[in-house]
């Protein structure tokens, strides 16, 4: 297959919530093929967002070069044995299955061209953090086409495997753990008695404000903290309860917890 400018045809193989997902938002610029055991569940998906549902794995896989697999880890194996005497030379596989190694998809699919891909729920609409990680005998077209792929969904990342559990916990699990802050704050405004909708419109500024003001001032957090807090004030007497109230501590200890949870699956 000629290395070509054009973007490559790609199967997403799997409609659930996240192969969904990624239908949704690469529909927006290409036309890629959903395949699902469930074709009346792939054809919805295809109706809804201009995709083109195929009805087999043969229709698919002859049409496609990249194929974005989105099946649950649990049903690799058998993904693999339906699939695995079909593949050509030139197809790529992407994995979005959590804790399945490069290695384990090799062995499962007899092909070395494979790139591994770890997702954040926010990449579903379009402001994830996407970490890949290639197979060292994919060649640069076929990871400059991956990372174009996920591009659409977010910020792309290349990294080492051996990084990719630590970046699943911090980003992958991360969003979850900021939700509770972000509900927390909601109910400080309600104790405070803020209205509910209007305490999620201040959550909601207030977090995003401060993450823009730490990426375009380019300071460190403490810098920044330390411009908010004056002496003798309120906000040094919040921190003061926030470190007696151990968060920082706790906050490192959840991503270690989730981090050691996650070595349990490998």
């Amino acid at each position: 297959m000629a290395e070509q400018a054009k973007e490559p045809r790609v199967l997403i193989f799997g409609t659930g919530t996240i192969g969904g997902g990624i239908a949704k938002i690469l529909s927006k610029k290409t036309k890629p093929l959903l395949y699902d055991r469930d074709f009346l569940k792939a054809e919805a998906l295809a109706k809804e967002f201009g995709c083109i549902a195929v009805k087999t794995k043969d229709e698919g896989l002859s049409q496609a070069e990249f194929i974005i697999l989105c099946v649950k880890p649990q049903d690799l194996n058998q993904t693999a044995l339906e699939i695995r005497g079909r593949l050509k030379k030139e197809h790529v596989i992407i994995s979005v299955l959590a804790g399945v190694s490069i290695e384990k998809l090799q062995g499962a699919f007899g092909t070395n061209k494979i790139v591994r891909a770890t997702l954040n729920l926010p990449s579903l609409y379009a402001s994830g953090l996407i970490g890949l990680v290639a197979h060292e005998a994919t060649t640069e077209w076929e990871r400059h086409q991956s990372e174009n792929l996920f591009k659409k969904m977010g910020h792309v990342i290349w990294l080492n495997e051996g990084r990719i559990d630590a970046l699943t916990a911090l980003s992958g699990s991360g969003p979850a753990f900021l939700l509770v802050y972000y509900e927390a704050m909601v109910d400080a405004g309600i104790a405070l008695g803020i209205p509910v909708d209007l305490g999620k419109k201040i959550a909601q500024e207030t977090l995003s404000g401060t993450m823009e003001m730490i990426k375009q001032s380019k300071k460190h957090p403490g810098e920044l903290r330390w411009q908010i807090a004056s002496p003798a004030g309120c906000t040094i007497a919040g921190l003061k309860q926030l470190e007696d109230e151990s968060l920082r501590s706790a906050v490192i200890n959840i991503f270690l917890a989730t981090h050691d949870r996650i070595k349990d699956f490998d």
